[in-house]
């Protein structure tokens, strides 16, 4: 694994946790976290203690994975803006 993957796995990693952090993804966090992290393999077992179908819980799961993403591209592009406004306050200099 290159160093640019390595970079790309911790960037989504970090939007990862800001998902798991805010309370509106929830549900969401929750079951993609038991199966990306916690690699959690009985999940007709999770799903039902969970109080949902099995059905409900993959939802979920390729939910997260989209959240993520987009939180992850959100991150990039204020990370963008910012450098932006760095390159003109010091171009003003």
């Amino acid at each position: 694994m290159g160093e640019e993957e390595i970079e790309e796995l911790e960037k989504f990693d970090v939007a990862v946790s800001v998902m798991r952090n805010k309370d509106e993804y929830k549900e969401i966090s929750d079951c993609f976290w038991l199966f990306y992290v916690k690699r959690v393999v009985q999940i007709k077992m999770v799903a039902k203690k969970m109080g949902i179908a099995r059905s409900t819980f993959y939802g979920r799961v390729k939910k997260g994975a989209r959240v993520a993403y987009e939180i992850r591209c959100e991150m990039e592009k204020e990370k963008e803006e910012i450098n932006s406004r760095l390159r003109k306050i010091q171009a003003q200099q």
